[in-house]
């Protein structure tokens, strides 16, 4: 088989596995889609996977970061100060997750940029209705930080073993 075909082969099989499993389990299907384009993107070597599982879990948790230095500061939601809070919070963050890639274990920026944005849109719809951010300190799979890192973490080890599986049906 060739490796394209080996490839899309591979990538049907692994990912429709994928799809139950999360669904199945109430994980963010988009988010390890989203860490399988960024382990598609960094390679298929264990340093590539190391990389995105650390940069995407250390993105969400920076994002998890500027969502409670948020919250420190008390204002009405219906006056504007929200506007600059959140900046600030997003601001200093995105700083602490630039520096963070002096590290090599954080050194694939993408990686980390996924991991943030990811949170950021599960907390769009996680926190929807609700009057205060009680959900990012819960223990549990609705608490955005714990299912984004779950779902990335997972996403990316789906794209490893799609990608070994690929391998293993490439003509030689």
């Amino acid at each position: 088989m060739s490796s394209q075909t080996a490839r899309s082969v591979s990538l049907a099989l692994v990912g429709g596995v994928a799809a139950m499993l999360f669904f199945r389990f109430g994980l963010l299907i988009w988010a390890g889609f989203v860490a399988w384009a960024i382990l598609a993107g960094a390679g298929d070597d264990s340093s590539a996977l190391q990389k995105t599982i650390a940069g995407t879990i250390f993105g969400a948790v920076m994002a998890w970061g500027a969502f409670m230095l948020n919250t420190l500061v008390e204002v009405p939601a219906e006056g504007w100060l929200w506007v600059p809070r959140i900046g600030v919070s997003v601001a200093i963050t995105l700083l602490i997750l630039g520096v963070a890639t002096r590290a090599s274990m954080l050194s694939y920026l993408p990686a980390s940029l996924a991991g943030y944005a990811a949170l950021f849109g599960a907390m769009a719809t996680a926190i929807a209705g609700q009057s205060d951010a009680s959900i990012l300190n819960s223990p549990h799979l609705h608490n955005p930080l714990i299912n984004v890192v779950i779902s990335m973490v997972g996403g990316a080890l789906f794209a490893s073993a799609s990608n070994r599986v690929a391998g293993s049906l490439t003509k030689q």
